[in-house]
């Protein structure tokens, strides 16, 4: 849902400040609590006798008795409990008037649906609240990913979505759930300096989440996010907050570009110049850090020297050029390409210099001349395309593990098996193949390829190319944010719609997973909660309480339309078919019921914390080579 090295940052802030620790706990009890008080004091108005009012689940911490009724603390802060006489179709029942099962269905059916309708009315205030002291949210400025529907269509690297179909644009999740809740073609309009442009995109199926996305990341800043402890970074001095200026005295464009100079430096000492601020003032300091090299595994053979383009950039030096997807590069500058590595480094080095390409586009073959466009923040110059690299040997380097093992030019790799892994792995494109010999690093892998109508397979170990390593230093960035902050007639419409989208997204997010069209990736559950309501904590009290919120309206949607009856949701389903019925479900109907409807909840909830644990360790290793 948040980007890997943001998620990262509030994992650190977990153990710099348990003061946010406590915030984010203190406000889910503070949604439990309301969403039980609604409970109680329907329950009361109705003349049920209420015998504990519970906050938090487990054993009882602290407690008192007043009146009826015994008010406890118990440990566990996601959840609580209001335990009514004669609540369960087990107990023993008198039929005194004060016992659950004595009220008609319809008088049971305000008492559980209140906690649902406190949650959601809560929300409203404090959404309000929220946007009157002022949210801090990603920013609409993008950084649209290579390949995806938002760069094939044109957009750049710092421009501003300011409309989607219409919709204004404030911050990045209103693009983001725009965008995956949209049919069709979307219509933005983004400001580039002081142009503004408009594009039709098709968004695309998101594989992790099953939502239409148009691949786009918020832009990042040169403010360190997380420093990863016992880094090359950390080693240096660098602390989460600096900000990087300068590295080598070449004066820092953006992320990005720090990316490139640490990444084009394994093992040579680095200049960076950042500020850093402390006590009201701004220090300059210079320190120097030494990327640690990694990756550079390889094989010793090359790719052919076809290169068939997959997708061209609207508006692209490469598409005014007339290049479209499905033509194949054949020569470079009237010389062969020398494959795709040769290529992109012939291209990249020519600094906006005019080269000429031999096309081959169904029968025929034309030569098309064009201008790269040079980036000062990759220096290095693009044409705007993404290649599609067979994985078909085109060299094979004398006494190279690939020419030990047997491959020869010509071969087409099939798939790949490392040795952490029980299957194979399914090669389309040779940089796929390149990936994961990058990835064994340095442990010996299964490869199987084909030549001819013959399926051969071999195991080979990757050999060390320092001239193929990168660097790397253990520091993530800050992405840009923007302040949401408005008048008290804006932050209640604000307020209002906030509620009844993020009850939408909760209602369409849980049936396109009930459906199988969004995967449960897109859940979180008890171990992650604290993670993300930290996230937001950081960003101040506006932005918290706008968490607090969003998650009260996910409290009130979710006990609504989840169909267990241990839920409230399951619980008014009961309460209508005993409606129409005109009698209650038998005590073993309602024993059987219950005990499934727990086995699945219990287990529902064992896997998501499971996956959560696994989404912690995953942000962890991000952390690794």
């Amino acid at each position: 849902m948040y980007p890997e090295p943001v998620v990262l940052a509030s994992i650190m802030t977990w153990i710099e400040r348990p003061a946010q620790v406590i915030a984010t706990i203190i406000g889910v009890g503070f949604l439990v609590f309301v969403h039980e008080l609604g409970h109680f004091l329907v329950a009361k108005w109705n003349g049920v006798k209420v015998e504990r009012f519970a906050i938090g689940l487990g054993k009882k911490l602290v407690g008192f008795t007043w009146g009826e009724t015994e008010y406890v603390l118990c440990p566990i802060p996601f959840g609580g409990y209001v335990k009514m006489a004669g609540e369960y179709p087990n107990q023993e029942h008198t039929g005194a008037d004060y016992e659950f099962f004595s009220k008609p269905p319809g008088k049971r059916a305000l008492i559980v649906v209140a906690g649902v309708v406190v949650n959601a009315i809560v929300a409203i205030p404090l959404f309000i609240v929220a946007f009157r002291i002022g949210v801090w949210l990603d920013a609409p400025e993008v950084d649209p990913i290579p390949g995806r529907a938002a760069w094939t269509a044109g957009l750049r690297e710092g421009d501003v979505i300011l409309e989607i179909n219409g919709e204004e644009i404030n911050d990045f999740g209103k693009l983001r759930h725009l965008i995956a809740f949209s049919k069709g073609d979307v219509t933005i309009k983004a400001r580039r300096n002081d142009e503004i442009l408009t594009f039709e995109i098709l968004p695309e199926e998101e594989t992790k989440l099953g939502i239409r996305a148009i691949g786009v990341a918020p832009r990042n800043t040169l403010v360190v996010a997380v420093v990863g402890e016992g880094m090359r970074a950390e080693e240096s001095g660098i602390r989460k907050r600096d900000i990087l200026t300068e590295a080598d005295g070449e004066e820092l464009i953006s992320w990005r570009h720090f990316e490139r100079v640490i990444r084009e430096s394994p093992g040579k000492p680095v200049s960076l110049t950042l500020i850093r601020s402390a006590d009201g003032t701004e220090s300059r300091i210079i320190t120097t850090v030494i990327p640690e090299s990694v990756r550079g595994w390889e094989l010793g053979c090359l790719s052919g020297n076809d290169l068939y383009i997959d997708k061209v950039q609207r508006g692209s030096p490469a598409w005014e050029a007339g290049i479209r997807n499905g033509d194949r590069v054949v020569s470079l500058n009237g010389s062969q390409t020398g494959g795709g590595r040769n290529f992109i480094k012939t291209i990249a080095a020519s600094k906006g210099k005019m080269v000429t390409l031999g096309i081959r586009r169904q029968n025929s073959k034309i030569n098309v001349s064009l201008y790269p466009e040079y980036d000062p923040a990759d220096n290095r110059a693009f044409m705007g395309v993404i290649f599609r690299l067979e994985p078909v040997v085109g060299e094979v380097s004398a006494g190279s593990p690939a020419e030990e093992m047997g491959l020869k030019p010509g071969d087409r790799i099939v798939s790949v098996k490392p040795a952490n892994r029980k299957h194979e792995i399914e090669i389309e494109t040779w940089s796929q193949f390149v990936r994961q010999i990058n990835n064994s690093e340095g442990k010996s892998v299964t490869v199987s390829w084909g030549r001819g109508k013959e399926i051969m397979t071999g195991v080979v170990t990757p050999r060390r190319n320092e001239d193929l390593a990168v660097g790397f230093v253990g520091l993530a960035s800050r992405t840009k944010l923007t302040r949401v902050q408005q008048s008290f007639s804006e932050a209640v419409r604000s307020g209002v719609v906030d509620s009844y989208v993020w009850g939408k997204r909760i209602v369409v997010t849980f049936f396109g997973i009930l459906s199988g069209t969004i995967s449960t990736k897109a859940v979180m559950g008890p171990v992650m909660l604290p993670v993300v309501g930290m996230w937001f904590a950081e960003r101040g009290l506006g932005t918290f309480l706008y968490f607090l919120g969003m998650l009260g309206v996910n409290f009130a949607v979710l006990n609504l339309i989840i169909p267990l009856p241990v839920v409230d949701g399951g619980l008014l389903i009961l309460l209508g078919l005993e409606k129409l019925r005109g009698k209650i479900l038998s005590l073993k109907t309602q024993t059987i019921i219950n005990h499934v409807s727990y086995v699945i909840l219990i287990t529902i909830a064992v896997l998501i914390t499971v996956q959560d644990v696994g989404n912690l360790s995953s942000l962890f290793g991000w952390f690794g080579k």
